[in-house]
This record gives structure tokens, sequence and C-alpha cells, in this order.
């Protein structure tokens, strides 16, 4: 009994161990069910909530104001941008966004990011370029921005350009996790003022929040609204970022859809019941418990998916519960149920039929 509960504070301290290196519980968290342009306007940083570990939140202001990038706080250590890609007979374009952010560099940084675009004109759209910064500004609005993500798109609203975006997205926060950016300024890239000839702030949203839930990094992103748009354009962005903002979100209004590395610490926990539960029948030692640890492990995942397949007609919260029944059942008979096997079945009848 003494080594099942040695063994079971293992199975735990192991549960530990991954909350250590991944320490949220939950996935998902709504802060705000909507924003409103007034709020945008009055220069509010508004957080939303966290969304497949990304904690999100919203602002509006212009990367030129030293006051609004400092409001952002020390978390924001990159930057996006868009390049549009030389094609057809449309020279490479840095654009206005971009124009600003070599303004605001260092004159090195500036020559580098420059140079970094000018050297590859026909870059594949929708890849990513990075320039991690050489002498990171220490005074002005970019004293906190450690790298600058470059997104090669295409100009215009045809399919191409909106594909060229939607794979980009993904590829932004990919390479945001890539360059370790903990936090990611992430302005309303390749959207036109007034969306005119550019994919809509619809498109935008739709093909952010699709890149967030296939992604886990960056853990801070902050989407971030220009002061300078139009009252139209401010109240157009406002309705496709709430309007999607709620789309993702109504899907996973369950408890357990929410928790992070569920059945992962289900598991460890299940675990650690069955060598307790296990001690009382056999002297557990190194060799006897990495053996029932295996096979507790191949049975429960086992039984996982079938609990996955039998009640896929069922909410997520039933699907929770009963994983956690199954788990327990498990842990807790698990001595008995290896004890099982369908030859005793047929030895006990096959004597039965010889007598």
């Amino acid at each position: 009994m003494r080594r099942g509960v040695l063994f079971a504070m293992v199975a735990l301290a192991l549960l530990t161990l991954d909350f250590v290196r991944f320490p949220d519980l939950l996935e998902d968290r709504i802060v705000l069910d909507f924003v409103s342009a007034n709020a945008f306007v009055a220069g509010d940083v508004m957080t939303l909530g966290k969304y497949r570990l990304h904690t999100l939140r919203a602002s509006s202001g212009s990367i030129a104001d030293a006051s609004y990038m400092q409001k952002l706080g020390p978390r924001i250590d990159g930057l996006a941008i868009t390049v549009f890609s030389a094609a057809d007979d449309k020279p490479v374009a840095i654009g206005t966004l971009g124009d600003s952010v070599r303004s605001l560099l260092p004159a090195s940084d500036a020559e580098n990011l420059v140079t970094m675009i000018r050297n590859s004109p026909t870059f594949p759209i929708g890849k990513v370029q990075a320039l991690t910064l050489q002498t990171p500004p220490t005074t002005g609005p970019l004293s906190g921005i450690r790298v600058i993500l470059v997104l090669r798109a295409k100009q215009g609203n045809d399919r191409q350009a909106k594909d060229a975006l939607k794979t980009g997205l993904v590829e932004l926060l990919t390479q945001a996790g890539n360059h370790s950016i903990s936090g990611l300024l992430l302005p309303a890239l390749t959207v036109a003022p007034d969306e005119k000839d550019s994919p809509s702030f619809d498109d935008f949203y739709q093909y952010l929040f699709d890149a967030l839930r296939i992604t886990k990094v960056p853990r801070n992103v902050d989407i971030s609204f220009f002061d300078g748009w139009s009252k139209a354009s401010l109240e157009n962005a406002t309705t496709a970022l709430n309007a999607h903002w709620s789309a993702h979100l109504e899907d996973h209004t369950s408890f357990f859809s929410t928790l992070h590395r569920f059945q992962l610490r289900l598991l460890l926990i299940g675990l650690a019941i069955c060598f307790i539960a296990s001690s009382r029948r056999i002297e557990l030692k190194a060799r006897t418990a990495l053996i029932l640890a295996t096979a507790f492990t191949l049975s429960l995942l086992g039984s996982f998916k079938t609990v996955e397949t039998l009640a896929a007609g069922l909410g997520e919260t039933e699907q929770g519960i009963a994983l956690i029944v199954m788990t327990l059942v498990l842990a807790i008979a698990f001595p008995e149920i290896v004890s099982w096997s369908v030859k005793d079945l047929f030895s006990s009848s096959r004597k039965k039929v010889e007598t």
C-alpha cells in the first residue's frame, strides 16, 4: 500500500510538472462578449478573453503614437506589417504601414528592412519574412518591438488575394512562435481604407480566428484598429470582429471543452488512483509499476476513443462527464478487469460440455 501511494505521488508529480510547463487551465475564456465602436474612439484597450490559449485584446491607435504603444504595455514585442509582392506589371509595394515602421526604426534596421524586401520582390504571397532588430529602439513608439513580421500579400480582392491572406495569417502566427514573440501587435493587414479593392474586414477577422484556432502561439495577440479610419470603417471593423469572436466561441461553451490538456491530465489522475488500487493486490516495484502504468495507459486511451465514438452525438459536457466516469471506473476496477480473459469463458464452457 505504501508503495502504491509512492507511485501515485510520482504520477501526481508528473501532473504538477505538466501544469508548471503548461500553466493554463482553460483554453477559452470570455471576458467581453462584444466591443463597441465608442470604446475604440475612447482609446480603451479591451481584453476580449482567451481563445485557444491566445489572450486577445483590441484597441485603436497608431504605431507612430508613443502614448498608444506605451498603453499596450511591455508584453508587445512583435509587429506585423504587409508588403505586396511584385506581380504582373505592379512593382513591390511596402505600403503606408510599412513606411511608418521604416521611419520609426533606427537607420540600420530601417535599411535592413528595405533591403530584405527589395532583394525578394516576388517573394511568395501568403508567406512571411521576419526581421529581428539588431538595435531595438530604447525610446519612441517602437521601443518594445524586437521582431518585425512581414506578410507578403497580393493587391486586390480576388480569390488569390484572399487565399494569400488566409494562409498568410496562419504563417504569421507560426513565425511569431518560431521567433519567441510573446505579444504580437496585429493591424487589419491588407484591408484598404473603406475596404476598396481589398479583402473586407469580415474576410480578415474570419481568417484570423481560423488561424488562431489551429495555432497555440503567440500567447498574446493585440488586434489593432487604426484611429484614422472613417466612422463607417470603424463600425464595419467592429461589427466583423464581434461577429467572428462570438461565432468561434459559441461551439465551445462547455466547461470541459475549454480545459487545457484535459485527457492527459485526467489520465495522470487516473494512473495515481490505479497505483493505489492495484497496490492492494500486488507488490509494486519499479518493473511492475512500469508494466502497470503502460497497461493502464493503453487501456484508458482506448476507452477514451470508445467514449468519443459512442458519445459523438452528445454534447461536450456529456462527453466530458463520460470520460471522467470511465477513468474512475477503470482506475478503481483495473486489478479485477485485467484478470478477465475471453479464454476463461470458453474453457469453462468446454468443461461443462465434457461433464
